[in-house]
């Protein structure tokens, strides 16, 4: 019994390490993936279509409600770009907030899963707002920056 005991010890001990890691790893993507939704606000802010497209890798895919499958960043832009437009002729602004519910990542894959609220202005007039959820799978580039690969949501209540 007392063998088995100091084995078992052992073994947590040698766990411990890589589990470290791994919870490192996880922070260190988790603390990259805010500051991209903090950037996707901004550009949200500025309706500036090139801004939030920069988020996403160049083969992303984006799965709006209702629509096709957007493929790459140019098409996943124009997306933005025409939305953006027609809040603007209407001489409003948004604003968009990101609330995870459960993240992961491994290597240079994460995903993420969450609620969005979006919030429509115009002047300092609060018009409507609105709540989503979403899936988004990350991967990390050669360039060490985390994008947005895939990017699918929907309303919820």
């Amino acid at each position: 019994m007392i063998r088995r005991f100091g084995v078992l010890v052992f073994v947590a001990a040698c766990a411990r390490p890589a589990d470290t890691e791994v919870a490192a790893d996880l922070t260190r993507a988790s603390t990259a993936m805010d500051s991209v939704y903090a950037a996707f606000s901004a550009g949200y802010a500025a309706l500036d279509p090139g801004a939030v497209a920069d988020l996403y890798t160049p083969d992303a895919r984006y799965l709006s409600p209702g629509g096709e499958i957007r493929h790459g960043r140019d098409s996943i832009a124009a997306s933005f770009a025409d939305f953006f437009e027609r809040v603007r002729a209407q001489g409003q602004r948004l604003e968009i907030h990101f609330d995870s519910d459960d993240r992961g990542a491994s290597g240079d894959l994460g995903y993420d899963i969450g609620y969005y609220r979006m919030e429509r202005f115009a002047g300092d007039s609060l018009l409507g707002s609105g709540r989503g959820k979403f899936v988004t799978v990350w991967h990390r580039g050669a360039d060490g920056r985390w994008r947005i690969h895939a990017d699918g949501y929907n309303e919820a209540p």
